[in-house]
């Protein structure tokens, strides 16, 4: 018998494994055959970067009702699959699937993985990846009855969100601040969640260029203007788009004052030099105080607005108005397969 299992969320593994086939676990004997195909979601609307949709290698791991590894595919390209179907012998009964795509090593090359705890227990870091093809997924389906053989088509998740910058506009209101020397200098993500586990279910233990100092430059995380940076005129626009990565950050509360680090929300920073002097424009991701940065979710800047000099704080994005600046701004809630969007205008 060949039977087809989407995997996807934990959010959805559930849903995923209620059907009407009852299988009869008595008519199981010996070992059974559970073969995988990888399967990558198909974007449905124009997203900035679609590299990030490639699927290179990935790895699975059976764990038993117990917890304890029963099998471990190793590593395979998704080339190998073209040819042959990976897979590997159980005995029958209920089973927990996991896979890891795109991980930049052999999950058991550095760590023990003999058990799920052992496995959950493991962290990635963000900067191991440098986002387009080499983005992390993974892909889970709990308490799956194995009696007889069949194939699991693996659709993974990314374990990172995306975050887009389409364009920077100047606009400022006051028409003698207009006239002075403005350019871009840099572009960042600040207070990075820089570690997640396979689940994303723990809150981060590393963070990267916290309270917008710029500690990490990895491109994922970064982008330079260089020497000179790009000037931008008054009434003028900057039209290249920019992509960054995190790992979710559940963090709800922010903070703003003092020298002293805590977990806050991240930000997308925008640098500028302005007569000589360094100003930003911090846009907090998402803006709604009662969301968090969620994994496998498009944050999408589409126009960002500077209608005066920038904070010299590049932590602080000021009170709920913003005298700096306005931006539209859509979410993609659904993932990057299904686009569920919104707008919102703030100023």
């Amino acid at each position: 018998m060949k039977r087809t299992i989407l995997l996807v969320s934990a959010a959805l593994a559930f849903a995923a494994c209620t059907t009407d086939y009852t299988p009869d676990l008595t008519r199981a004997e010996g070992k059974v055959t559970l073969s995988f195909r990888s399967s990558m979601p198909v974007t449905k609307a124009p997203i900035t970067g679609s590299g990030d949709l490639t699927l290179d290698h990935f790895q699975v791991f059976v764990f038993d009702a117990s917890g304890t590894l029963e099998a471990n595919t190793g590593v395979i390209h998704d080339t190998d699959v073209a040819s042959s179907l990976p897979s590997v012998e159980i005995s029958p009964g209920v089973k927990d699937i996991w896979a890891v795509g795109n991980a930049p090593e052999d999950i058991t090359g550095n760590h023990v993985v003999n058990t799920l705890a052992q496995f959950l227990d493991i962290r990635m870091d963000l900067l191991d990846q440098t986002g387009g093809e080499n983005l992390m997924y993974s892909a889970h389906i709990p308490e799956t009855v194995v009696s007889e053989a069949y194939t699991v088509d693996l659709e993974f998740d990314h374990l990172a969100c995306k975050i887009i910058i389409d364009e920077i506009q100047r606009n400022f209101v006051n028409s003698d601040l207009a006239l002075v020397p403005l350019s871009i200098q840099r572009i960042y993500l600040s207070n990075v969640a820089g570690d997640c586990d396979f689940a994303c279910a723990e809150a981060p233990e590393v963070w990267y260029n916290k309270k917008g100092a710029v500690e990490k430059t990895n491109s994922i995380i970064y982008y330079s203007f260089g020497s000179g940076g790009h000037v931008l005129s008054q009434g003028s626009s900057y039209t290249t788009s920019h992509v960054f990565y995190s790992f979710p950050n559940p963090q709800l509360e922010d903070h703003y004052a003092g020298n002293t680090w805590s977990p806050r929300r991240t930000r997308l920073v925008v640098e500028c030099l302005y007569n000589g002097e360094t100003c930003y424009y911090p846009v907090t991701l998402p803006k709604a105080a009662s969301e968090k940065l969620k994994r496998n979710t498009v944050y999408h800047i589409q126009k960002l607005i500077l209608k005066r000099p920038g904070s010299p704080d590049p932590d602080n994005p000021g009170d709920t108005y913003n005298p700096y600046m306005e931006y539209s701004f859509e979410v993609i809630v659904n993932g990057w397969q299904d686009d569920i969007p919104y707008t919102e205008e703030f100023s």
